[in-house]
């Protein structure tokens, strides 16, 4: 645990350390963008733009993405598609989207045939061109034995320790846990339980889709990988 000034000393440096990313992918996304236009595919070209978590900065106690708040659920995704697609240029959508939608909506802009079932994710398409198609009940996000299900106003967060319920509509920072005010907790059952609920469902789904990918083949395939590319996961997070 780093504490007092060391703290806030990791704090600054952890800051001016993404500071420094953020701008070195800047100039790279350039860079990149040039090679596309040099080679006269910009213009046909589908580019998205997004993350598969946020960063931690202190706002609960907490540094790196280790847990289930918004600075690290919430990410950008910002598509630009080809010309052939400008109707959906400039728009954007305030419905519950996440990156399991990314692979979808891809397929479909490229017109490529794909079974939705196979896909948790739903294309986008559909909300960019206004049919009001899309629906989803809540967002769902886990991480290790913490669980996250947000619906409308409410989120909540969850584990075998400890409940977190919050109106992410008035306190969008997550500060006030609803279920510390034992006066309305008799109020809130109801709400808990309707999200427990649709994340016992979710889970069930994982599992199920997890089981029907898996198969002996998989499970007994070896990957052998080099000292370089090890130490790159270890540094990331990925292999202890």
């Amino acid at each position: 645990m780093v504490q007092g000034n060391a703290r806030l000393k990791f704090f600054k440096d952890s800051r001016g350390l993404i500071c420094d990313e953020i701008k070195y992918v800047d100039t790279e996304i350039e860079i990149f963008f040039n090679k596309l236009k040099e080679l006269d595919i910009f213009e046909n070209s589908i580019i998205i733009f997004s993350s598969d978590h946020g960063e931690a900065f202190n706002e609960h106690d907490s540094f790196s993405h280790r847990n289930l708040y918004d600075e690290i659920l919430r990410v950008p995704l910002i598509i630009r598609f080809p010309q052939t697609l400008q109707r959906y240029y400039r728009k954007s959508v305030d419905d519950p989207v996440g990156i399991i939608d990314v692979v979808p909506t891809i397929l479909d802009s490229c017109k490529i045939p794909y079974y939705p079932n196979h896909f948790q994710g739903t294309s986008l398409l559909s909300l960019l061109s206004e049919k009001k198609s899309f629906s989803r009940k809540y967002t769902f996000s886990e991480h290790i034995h913490v669980k996250a299900i947000a619906i409308l106003r409410f989120k909540l967060i969850t584990s075998k320790k400890t409940k977190r319920l919050y109106d992410i509509i008035y306190d969008p920072g997550e500060t006030n846990n609803l279920f510390k005010n034992k006066i309305e907790e008799n109020s809130l059952i109801a709400i808990y339980d309707k999200l427990k609920s649709h994340i016992k469902t979710q889970v069930n789904e994982n599992e199920g889709n997890l089981e029907r990918v898996s198969d002996k083949e998989f499970e007994n395939r070896k990957i052998n990988l080099d000292n370089k590319t090890i130490e790159r996961m270890r540094t990331l997070g990925y292999v202890q």
